[in-house]
């Protein structure tokens, strides 16, 4: 089978049929993704993504503005 990398993220792979399959690669390592693990490949990158996101490294785009005019004493 011959493999050609779309942008999303995915292989592409061509078999003897010419149709296209694809195959889902992991976020973190690029790996061939594991069902048990989905979208990644193992339970460590699974866990650095959580941490990724714990960490406060990805964020969620919005158009609203920061409230940091609270008060803890009320």
């Amino acid at each position: 089978m011959s493999e050609k990398t779309a942008n999303s993220g995915n292989v592409v792979k061509l078999n003897p049929n010419k149709k296209k399959v694809l195959a889902k690669l992991c976020p973190i390592c690029a790996k061939s993704a594991a069902d048990e693990y989905s979208p990644f490949c193992s339970r460590r990158c699974a866990n650095a993504d959580l941490g990724n996101w714990l960490d406060g490294k990805y964020g969620v785009p919005t158009d609203e503005t920061p409230d940091f005019d609270h008060n803890d004493d009320d």
